[in-house]
């Protein structure tokens, strides 16, 4: 009895160190900026606190994709360029082609699409051909989320938009509520 008390601590004590170290593994830069836009200052809050992920909601409005969550609080001069790709681009410009003066560090653009994905996406592509500094960039990750193709079309769009689905036990869903799934898939990762 005593050796079984014995190796229950002691396999215990191993169980606890190692989900400590876990814990330990991350850091800032594991951090998610959900809607950044409604931060104080988009985009450079988060960059500052040195987050891996930035979340940008967009609506196409006269050929522009403007950042908001809903369509009541759209304005013209809260676009993803003006809040994220211009400065996105400046960094990468200022740091001499990484992200962030550290190297090892990686930023995830996530875009959440509020419209029709073909129209919102052409757009989107249209746009980042403005921007080869990013989408060539290995140290920044864009992610398409919210209104998106089925997984058949992913092909469709340039390899350097990540495309967001959903997997449950081997069927990729793509026509239900992400938020009722924890397991999500994506193009390229």
């Amino acid at each position: 009895m005593k050796q079984i008390k014995i190796w229950a601590l002691l396999a215990t004590t191993i169980f606890s160190q190692n989900q400590a170290q876990n814990y330990l593994n991350y850091t800032v830069s594991n951090a998610h900026s959900h809607n950044d836009y409604e931060q104080k200052v988009p985009f450079w809050e988060a960059y500052y606190a040195n987050f891996g992920s930035v979340e940008a909601d967009v609506f196409l409005v006269n050929g522009k994709l403007w950042v908001a969550h809903t369509e009541k609080e759209l304005s013209p001069d809260r676009t993803l360029e003006s809040l994220y790709l211009d400065n996105i681009s400046k960094q990468i410009k200022l740091n001499k082609g990484k992200i962030y003066p550290d190297s090892s560090k990686k930023l995830q653009l996530l875009i959440d699409i509020k419209q029709d994905y073909k129209i919102s996406l052409n757009a989107l592509s249209a746009t980042l051909k403005k921007y080869p500094e990013i989408t060539g960039n290995s140290g920044v990750k864009i992610v398409i989320t919210g209104n998106r193709p089925q997984p058949s079309d992913f092909k469709n769009y340039p390899d350097y938009l990540f495309l967001m689905g959903i997997l449950i036990k081997n069927i990729l869903l793509t026509s239900l509520e992400e938020s009722d799934y924890s397991v999500q898939i994506c193009r390229g990762w």
